[in-house]
C-alpha cells in the first residue's frame, strides 16, 4: 500500500457540510486564525502603517520616477523621494484637501465633518497618485479610483454612484471631465497632478499642453462651475494652514474598487483598513525573506492587486519605482530599476515568454541547441522537486535571461487570471527564482490562496493564506461536487480578515456574495488536490452550454490558445444553439505578419489581406488545434473555425475590454456577430468511409467525397477549387452519396446517390468509366471478384449488374439497360461477395433474411440464412475462410453463418456486451440525431460489420453507442469473446485499412466529436491480444480535411445516415417511402 501523501494544508476535523467539503486552513493556522504583526507594525490602518514606516525607515528611498529628457528623447535614471518626505508631503496635501473642501464644498463646515468622504483619483500610476492617496487617508477620506482607460459612460457612472465632489487627475483628463460636466452634478473640484506653473526651466507641462491651454482650461472650468487647481497649490494650502491628522479606524473604508463589469454595471467593493492591515501581516509570509523589496508599479493602481502590493512594499520600507507611462517600455524600466520583486499578470508574462522562447529554444544553431538542452535539464530537475537552480546552465545561459528583467529578481508573483502550466514552469527555469501563482479576488482584497515557497508544481494556486479559511461548495448545474473522487470540486468559499466590507449602496448583491457565517462566494470553481493544494478549474459565472449539453469555460480555453506566439488576443465563443466553438483572434503583428506572408505564398500584403487569406486562416486554426490537443482539451473545446481581425480588443474603440483588460463577452459577441454567424456554419461530417486494398480511403460527406491516401492526404475530390495537387473528380450526380465501393484491385471506384445515379471511376485517372441512372434508388454496391461487373442492390429488392468497361470507347454512357441478376421481395440493405473457389453473392434485406446465391448464376440459390427478427443491415465475409459470413441486424444481434448450408453457427446478443452504455448514460438517447423514440428504450441496431483480415477480427458499429464491438474469429469456426473499444462519439461508419480501423463520427450526438474538427479517428490494431491504439498521425490528418460548410447539419436518421442505403427509420417530416 503506497504511503499517504503529505498534506500541505490543514483539514479542520468534522467541518464537512451536506453540500461542502471540510474547511481548509494554512498549517500555521491550525489552532489559531490570528496572524502576528509583521516587522513590528501594529497600526490597523494604512496611514498608521505609513507613519510607522516613516519612523523606522525615514531615509529609505520610497517613491521613484524617471524624468523624460527632451534633448535625448529618453527617460533618465530614477529619482527618489524618501519615506520621511512622502509622509511630510502627505500631511500637507491632506490638510490642503480639507481646506479646499471648506472653500468650495462646504464653506461653513467644521473640519470634523469633512471626513469619511470619497476622493476621486483618475490617472496612470505616478508618484502624485500615491501621495494624494496617502494624503486623503491622513484625513479619513477614502479613494475612489477610475481606470485611466475608462470611457465616458463608465466615468459618468462611477463619479455619480460614488458621489465624488473632489477629483484628482492628470492634466490630460481635465478636458474629458469638463465635457461631461452636465452629467456630473456632484463634481465641484478638480485637482491636476501636473503643475500649472513651471518654476524651473527643466519643468514643463505634459504635451500637448502649454501655459495658454491651461488658461483656457481654467476659464472653461469656471464657466461650468468647477474649481480647477493644481496639486502644488493644494500642498501649499496645507503647509500654510495644517489640519491635525484624523487617523482612520480599522472598520473605515480605505478605498472603493469598482469591479470590471464584464456582465453588467460595475459594482463598488468596499475595501476596509482592516483588510489592508491583514495584507501587511500575511503577504510577508508568502514572499521569501527580502529585507527591502524593490518593485515596479505598472499594473493599474485602480486594481486591488497593485494596491495591496504597494501597501506591502511600504510596510517593509521597500522602494516603488513608477513605470515611465508606456507599457511598451516596461522592460526598459525593469532594466533601469533592477527590482527584486515582480508582480505581473499572465498577459504580460505570456509576452515575456514568447520573447524568451524565440531567443532560446527556437533560436537557430548552437544557441538554440544549448538552450533546449538547458531547459530540458532544468525542467527535469524542477519537476523532480530539486529546485530551479543549476550552477552550469545558470551561469552560461540564464544569467543573460535574468538580465532582461534587471538581473536582480528574487520573487515573481502572477495573479488576476490563470497562467498556462508550461509558461509557468518555463519562467521558473529561466528566472532562477521563486515564481508563484496565487489566487484572489477584489472582494477578498486580492488575497486568499497562494503557493508555499517550495511549491514547484504547475497548475496549482496553493493553500489558504495565514488566517484564512477555505471550503468548496457544490455546483450541481455544472456537475461539480464536494464528493467527487479522487478530488473534491466546487465553488470556492473563503472566510477571514481579507473579506471586503460589501458592495457600496448594494445590499442585495452584498447578501448574495457574503453568505451566512461570513463566507465569501467567489464564483471561481476549484479543486482540492490530493496534497491539499487548490487548483482553479472553472468560472461559475463565465460559462455556457453547447447544444449537446457540454459546459464550456471559455477563459481557460483562451488562456491555452493565447499561448501561441502569433496570438495577441483571443475570444472564444459558443452558445446553446451550437455544438462547437469558434474564435476571434487578434494576431501579434510582430510575429504574425512574417509568418502569414510565408504561409500565404504571396509578396508582402496588407495586414487586412493577410488576416482574410484563407491559407493563413487554415494554418493558424491548425496551430491552435495542435495547441489544444497538446493541452489535452476535450474535443468539444477545440475551435472549429476562427476569424482573424487585426484590430485589437480595447476599452474605448470597441468596448470589448474592461479597464482591467478583461473581456466583456456580451459586447464581443454582439460586435463580432456577423463574423461569428459566418464562421459558425457547420462542417458536414463524414457519413461513409471506404478503404481499399491499395491504401486509398474514400470519405463521403453529403453530395461530395474526398479520396485520401494511407497517410490521410487528399489526392482527389469532387469538390471544386481545392488547393494543392488534388485531382478533380466529376460528381456522381445529384443527391447525397449513399454507398461507395472499390474493386478488389482498387482500380475502380463506384458511387451511387439518393437520386438514383450510379457512377464508376478509374482510380488511375479519376475519369468516369460509366455513368448510369438506376430505376430505383440504389442502397448498396459491390464489384464482382474479377472487377468486370458492378452489382447494384436497390430499394425494390433487385440486384443488377453493370459492365465496368464502356462498349464505345468514345462514350462514358451505358447504352443498354443493366442486367438483372437476382431479386428479393423487400428492400435490400447490403451486398457482399465471398471469394472462395466458388464465389457467392450475399444479399440481406428488410424482411430479416440473408440470401446466399451462386455467382454468376445467381438464380441458383445456395441457401437462406434465417433467424434474425428484424431487418438485416450489414453482411461481411473473410477471405481466410470463405465458407462463413457475419451479419448484423436491427434486432441487436450479430450472427455467424455457414454460407454453404445457411446454417446458423452462433448468435451474439449485443445487449450483453453494450448494456453498460445505457446503464451509465453513455448511450446517446433523445438527441436530435435520432428519432422520437423514448430515451428509456434500449436499442442495439447494427450499422455496419467489417472484417479485419490481418487480425482475424470482425468490428461492429451499433447505433447510439460510443464504442466499437470487436469479435475475434477463431477456429471452429466461431466468434470469440466480444470486447468493446470506447470512442468519443457514436459513429456513422467504420472502414478497415490493413490493420487500421477508421471510424467516422456524426455531429450533434455526444462527446468529443462534437467540435466538428474531430470527425474521424484511426485505430491501429496489433499483437496477439489485438491491442488497439490511436494512430495519431492518420487521425490528425483525417481531421484536418475540410468538408463542405452548411448552415446546419442535416438530421441523421436512426440506423442509416441520410442518403445512405435507405430510410428504414426516417427523420421526422421525411416523406414516406413509396409502396413497393
Amino acid at each position: 500500500m503506497p504511503p499517504p501523501i503529505p498534506q500541505k494544508s490543514h483539514r479542520v476535523p468534522g467541518s464537512e457540510g451536506p453540500t461542502s467539503t471540510c474547511i481548509f486552513r494554512h498549517p500555521a493556522s491550525k489552532d489559531s486564525l490570528e496572524v502576528p504583526a509583521s516587522r513590528d507594525h501594529y497600526a490597523d490602518n494604512v496611514f498608521g502603517m505609513l507613519q510607522e514606516s516613516a519612523k523606522k525607515y525615514p531615509d529609505n528611498e520610497f517613491l521613484g520616477r524617471r524624468v523624460y529628457d527632451k534633448a535625448t528623447n529618453k527617460f533618465g535614471e530614477y529619482e527618489w523621494i524618501t519615506y520621511a518626505e512622502v509622509y511630510d508631503r502627505s500631511l500637507k496635501i491632506g490638510s490642503g484637501l480639507i481646506r479646499l473642501m471648506q472653500r468650495h464644498l462646504s464653506p461653513n463646515a467644521d473640519v470634523s465633518t469633512l471626513t469619511k468622504l470619497p476622493l476621486g483619483m483618475y490617472a496612470i500610476n505616478r508618484v502624485e497618485w500615491i501621495l494624494a492617496d496617502y494624503a486623503g487617508v491622513s484625513q479619513g477620506l477614502y479613494t475612489v479610483a477610475l481606470y485611466d482607460t475608462l470611457g465616458a459612460d463608465s466615468i459618468e457612472y462611477i463619479v455619480n454612484h460614488a458621489e465624488i465632489e473632489i477629483l484628482i487627475c492628470s492634466l490630460d483628463k481635465v478636458p474629458r471631465l469638463l465635457k461631461l460636466r452636465e452629467k456630473l452634478p456632484k463634481l465641484k473640484v478638480i485637482v491636476s497632478m501636473d503643475n500649472f506653473v513651471s518654476n524651473t526651466p527643466d519643468e514643463s507641462l505634459p504635451s500637448p499642453f502649454n501655459t495658454s491651454s491651461v488658461t483656457v482650461l481654467k476659464q472653461w472650468a469656471e464657466a461650468v462651475g468647477i474649481a480647477l487647481v493644481d496639486l502644488v497649490t493644494v500642498e501649499a494650502m496645507g503647509a500654510e494652514d495644517p489640519v491635525p491628522v484624523r487617523m482612520p479606524k480599522s472598520e473605515d473604508i480605505f478605498c472603493l474598487c469598482y469591479t470590471s463589469g464584464t456582465t453588467g454595471t460595475p459594482k463598488a467593493a468596499m475595501i476596509l483598513h482592516k483588510n489592508m492591515d491583514y495584507v501587511q501581516r500575511a503577504v510577508p509570509l508568502v514572499v521569501p525573506e527580502i529585507a527591502y523589496p524593490i518593485m515596479l508599479s505598472y499594473l493599474p493602481l485602480a486594481h486591488i492587486y497593485e494596491r495591496f502590493v504597494e501597501v506591502y512594499t511600504m510596510s517593509c520600507g521597500g522602494k516603488i519605482g513608477l513605470y515611465s507611462g508606456n507599457i511598451l517600455n516596461v522592460v526598459d524600466d525593469l532594466q533601469m530599476l533592477r527590482p527584486n520583486v515582480l508582480t505581473s499578470v499572465p498577459r504580460m508574462l505570456n509576452r515575456i515568454y514568447d520573447r524568451l522562447v524565440a531567443g532560446t529554444v527556437n533560436a537557430p544553431g548552437l544557441t538554440g541547441m544549448l538552450a533546449r538542452r538547458a531547459i530540458a535539464d532544468k525542467l527535469a530537475k524542477l519537476e523532480a522537486g530539486q529546485g530551479n537552480k543549476h550552477a552550469f546552465w545558470d551561469a552560461l545561459i540564464f544569467r543573460k535571461v535574468r538580465a532582461l528583467l534587471g538581473g536582480n529578481l528574487e520573487f515573481v508573483l502572477t495573479g488576476s487570471a490563470p497562467i498556462d502550466k508550461s509558461v509557468l514552469q518555463f519562467l521558473r527555469v529561466c528566472f532562477c527564482c521563486q515564481v508563484t501563482e496565487g489566487w484572489g479576488a477584489t472582494e477578498s482584497c486580492g488575497l486568499g490562496v497562494a503557493n508555499i515557497p517550495e511549491e514547484n508544481q504547475a497548475g496549482r494556486v496553493g493553500i489558504p493564506q495565514h488566517g484564512m479559511e477555505l471550503k468548496l461548495e457544490d455546483v450541481p448545474d455544472m456537475n461539480y461536487r464536494s464528493t467527487d473522487k479522487p478530488s473534491p470540486r466546487g465553488e470556492m468559499m473563503v472566510r477571514g480578515p481579507c473579506v471586503f466590507g460589501g458592495y457600496y449602496k448594494d445590499e442585495r448583491k452584498t447578501s448574495e456574495t457574503i453568505l451566512e457565517g461570513g463566507w465569501l462566494a467567489t464564483g471561481d470553481v476549484g479543486r482540492i488536490n490530493e496534497d491539499g493544494t487548490v487548483s482553479i478549474i472553472d468560472r461559475k459565472k463565465n460559462i455556457f452550454k453547447l447544444s449537446q449539453g457540454e459546459y464550456v469555460a471559455p477563459e481557460a480555453l483562451e488562456n491555452v490558445y493565447g499561448n501561441d506566439s502569433y496570438v495577441q488576443q483571443i475570444f472564444v465563443h459558443g452558445d446553446s444553439l451550437q455544438s462547437s466553438l469558434v474564435g476571434v483572434v487578434v494576431p501579434d503583428l510582430e510575429t504574425f505578419v512574417p509568418w502569414a506572408q510565408r504561409v500565404g505564398g504571396n509578396s508582402p500584403e496588407s495586414i487586412e489581406a493577410l488576416c482574410s487569406n484563407e491559407k493563413v486562416n487554415k494554418a493558424l486554426l491548425e496551430r491552435l488545434t495542435t495547441i489544444g490537443r497538446k493541452a489535452k482539451l476535450q474535443g468539444y473545446e477545440i475551435l472549429k473555425a476562427i476569424k482573424i481581425d487585426h484590430r485589437p480588443f480595447d476599452v474605448e474603440t470597441n468596448g470589448i475590454l474592461t479597464p482591467t483588460m478583461k473581456l466583456r463577452r456580451n459586447i464581443a459577441a454582439e460586435y463580432y456577430r456577423p463574423d461569428i454567424d459566418a464562421i459558425s456554419m457547420a462542417r458536414l461530417p463524414f457519413t461513409l468511409v471506404e478503404p481499399s486494398t491499395t491504401g486509398l480511403i474514400v470519405l463521403v460527406f453529403g453530395e461530395d467525397f474526398h479520396v485520401a491516401d494511407c497517410t490521410g492526404r487528399v489526392v482527389a475530390s469532387t469538390v471544386d477549387g481545392l488547393d494543392g495537387d488534388i485531382a478533380k473528380i466529376s460528381s456522381p450526380g445529384k443527391g447525397s452519396i449513399g454507398a461507395v465501393t472499390f474493386s478488389r484491385d482498387a482500380s475502380l471506384l463506384a458511387a451511387c446517390t439518393s437520386e438514383k445515379s450510379v457512377c464508376i471511376y478509374s482510380t488511375s485517372s479519376w475519369d468516369v468509366v460509366r455513368m448510369h441512372n438506376a430505376e430505383k434508388r440504389v442502397n448498396a454496391l459491390a464489384f464482382d471478384p474479377q472487377g468486370e461487373y458492378l452489382l447494384t442492390a436497390d430499394k425494390s429488392g433487385d440486384v443488377y449488374r453493370v459492365p465496368t468497361t464502356a462498349e464505345d470507347p468514345s462514350s462514358t454512357q451505358v447504352d443498354k439497360k443493366p442486367e438483372p441478376l437476382l431479386g428479393h421481395v423487400s428492400i435490400l440493405c447490403d451486398i457482399a461477395f465471398s471469394y472462395g473457389s466458388r464465389p457467392y453473392v450475399l444479399t440481406c434485406d428488410r424482411d430479416e433474411k440473408l440470401r446466399i446465391s451462386k455467382y454468376p448464376t445467381s438464380y441458383n440459390i445456395q441457401a437462406f440464412g434465417l433467424g434474425h427478427k428484424e431487418f438485416v443491415t450489414s453482411v461481411a465475409t473473410m477471405q481466410i475462410d470463405p465458407t462463413i459470413a457475419v451479419t448484423g441486424s436491427g434486432d441487436g444481434t450479430v450472427r455467424l453463418w455457414d454460407i454453404t448450408s445457411g446454417r446458423l453457427l452462433q448468435t451474439v446478443q449485443l445487449q450483453d456486451v453494450l448494456g453498460k452504455y445505457y446503464a451509465d448514460g453513455r448511450a446517446v438517447c433523445g438527441k436530435d440525431t435520432f428519432d422520437d423514440r423514448t430515451t428509456s428504450t434500449e436499442r442495439y441496431g447494427v450499422l455496419r460489420v467489417r472484417a479485419v483480415e490481418s487480425q482475424r477480427l470482425f468490428v461492429v458499429v451499433v447505433e447510439r453507442i460510443p464504442a466499437l464491438v470487436v469479435l475475434p474469429f477463431i477456429d471452429g469456426p466461431a466468434l470469440g469473446n466480444a470486447k468493446t473499444i470506447d470512442i468519443a462519439s457514436p459513429p456513422t461508419d467504420v472502414g478497415v485499412l490493413d490493420n487500421r480501423i477508421i471510424v467516422t463520427y456524426a455531429p450533434d450526438t455526444a462527446g468529443e466529436a462534437l467540435d466538428n474538427n474531430e470527425l474521424a479517428i484511426a485505430l491501429s490494431c496489433s499483437g496477439s491480444n489485438n491491442e488497439m491504439a490511436v494512430d495519431k498521425m492518420l487521425t490528425n490528418a483525417l481531421n484536418s480535411i475540410v468538408t463542405t460548410k452548411v448552415d446546419s447539419v442535416p438530421k441523421i436518421p436512426s440506423i442509416f445516415v441520410w442518403g445512405n442505403k435507405m430510410y428504414l427509420e426516417r427523420p421526422k417530416g421525411e416523406e414516406e417511402e413509396e409502396e413497393l
